[in-house]
């Protein structure tokens, strides 16, 4: 799962060797450091994600997604950004999505599922 927040941007996946925890990873230590200050950040070599944490998951759960939606102060999430290259990124990511969803709705546009 990628998860945008107004402090960095995650990646969440199943952690491959513990069954009750996610691996987060980012492409930006500050991301995990900013939103996880707690934990330590480990860095892999020759990653697309080099930066990971280890969560389990009922933490990550309470402790950062129930927190996160708690601190929704904004009315426009890319406003909220301060970082000036994520911010610029996530505008990026809005305009793909504004094009993807305009396919879908003004050209009725199907995208197959991949199996």
């Amino acid at each position: 799962m990628w998860i945008f927040t107004k402090d960095g941007f995650l990646s969440v996946v199943q952690h491959n060797k513990l069954k009750d925890s996610f691996l987060v990873r980012a492409r930006n230590e500050q991301h995990l450091n900013n939103l996880f200050p707690w934990i330590k950040v480990v860095r892999v070599q020759r990653s697309d994600y080099p930066c990971r944490i280890t969560v389990e998951k009922y933490t990550f759960m309470v402790e950062f997604c129930m927190k996160q939606v708690e601190k929704i102060s904004y009315c426009n999430f890319k406003d909220s950004i301060e970082e000036v290259g994520y911010k610029e990124v996530c505008h990026q990511v809005w305009e793909e999505m504004a094009y993807y969803g305009n396919e879908v709705e003004e050209k009725g546009v199907n995208y197959p599922i991949a199996l």
